[in-house]
């Protein structure tokens, strides 16, 4: 599959978090290109409080440990620093 590329989006407007139930507006999640550190805060159910960051390898880590939780089935599962 030489040359393809994925499509262009059909929005020209970058994507806006919806706002907070007090009604401001969610700071966005940031992905780091850091190493796997292991030490990040896990909450099943929510989101860690004042987390904004996370390196991909910490949020691969917190993934496959999450699959081999049983308290994560169907459970929404937050991850931060």
């Amino acid at each position: 599959m030489s040359g393809w590329r994925w499509p262009a989006p059909t929005s020209p407007r970058p994507c806006r978090p919806a706002p907070a139930p007090s009604g401001r507006r969610c700071a966005r999640p940031r992905l780091t290109d850091g190493p796997l550190t292991g030490t990040y805060r896990r909450v099943t159910g929510g989101n860690p409080r004042a987390g904004r960051s996370l390196s991909r390898a910490d949020t691969a880590h917190a993934m496959l440990g999450a699959v081999e939780d049983p308290g994560t089935v169907r459970q929404g599962v937050g991850v931060a620093y």
